[in-house]
């Protein structure tokens, strides 16, 4: 890789942890608004406020999901193919550091697969 790319990947890295974090942030903050204020608000106001919160925390999934998801490449431990995982098949995954439990494209079996960068 070129210093290009790894400061390209470690700027989207740094927006993605910053985007997530503000994301969470902001769901815990209008969830605890929202408790403590109950009996002031209005019952639309909260039903806006809880949607408002889940969105934030949506997002913030859905960003971590894409940059987790695309940032490197995975390799089969059954056939060493290198393939990035469809949306489905990475969200069915189960996830452990810098190791997915996905099926791999190539050969079809679900096995421990290594993220890698190229």
């Amino acid at each position: 890789m070129t210093e290009h790319t790894n400061s390209i990947n470690k700027r989207r890295k740094t927006h993605t942890v910053i985007i997530t974090v503000i994301s969470f942030a902001l769901f815990v903050l209008i969830i605890l608004f929202t408790s403590k204020y109950k009996t002031k608000l209005s019952i639309p106001m909260i039903i806006i406020l809880v949607i408002l919160g889940l969105s934030f925390c949506l997002i913030g999934l859905w960003t971590a999901m894409k940059t987790g998801r695309t940032k490197s490449y995975f390799c089969c431990n059954n056939c060493n193919t290198r393939f990035i995982p469809s949306i489905r098949t990475y969200l069915c995954g189960i996830h452990i550091f810098k190791a997915s439990y996905l099926k791999c494209p190539e050969c079809g079996k679900k096995t421990w697969c290594r993220k890698n960068k190229e």
